[in-house]
């Protein structure tokens, strides 16, 4: 009988437990495009946010490596703006190319 309870309590707390872990996370997306030649398209911060909307920023222009500095606070900010509402970081992954670099960031909640 003392094999049953236990049996059953812990039936119920990794129910619980898996239960827990499914609910909805809300995600955003932040994707960055990092180049200096036109053709590629415009150096931006491209994010998307937890209701889907999607907001560009632009980077900055310029001489190496004042370019690099600004736009690395840039995305720096956008990273911490959602940070400072509640989100974290779960993945980040990067690919580069000749004349461009592109990173996603994803964080949730």
């Amino acid at each position: 009988m003392k094999k049953l309870k236990l049996l059953t309590l812990t039936i119920i707390a990794l129910t619980a437990i898996i239960f827990t872990d499914v609910k909805a996370q809300e995600t955003v997306v932040i994707r960055t495009l990092e180049t200096q030649v036109k053709l590629i398209g415009d150096a931006e911060i491209v994010t998307v946010t937890p209701d889907g909307r999607v907001e560009q920023t632009l980077l900055v222009k310029g001489p190496m490596p004042k370019v690099i500095e600004d736009n690395s606070i840039l995305i720096r900010n956008e990273i911490v703006k959602w940070r400072n509402q509640g989100f974290r970081m779960v993945s980040s992954t990067a690919a580069a190319h000749d004349n461009f670099l592109v990173t996603t960031y994803i964080l949730e909640k």
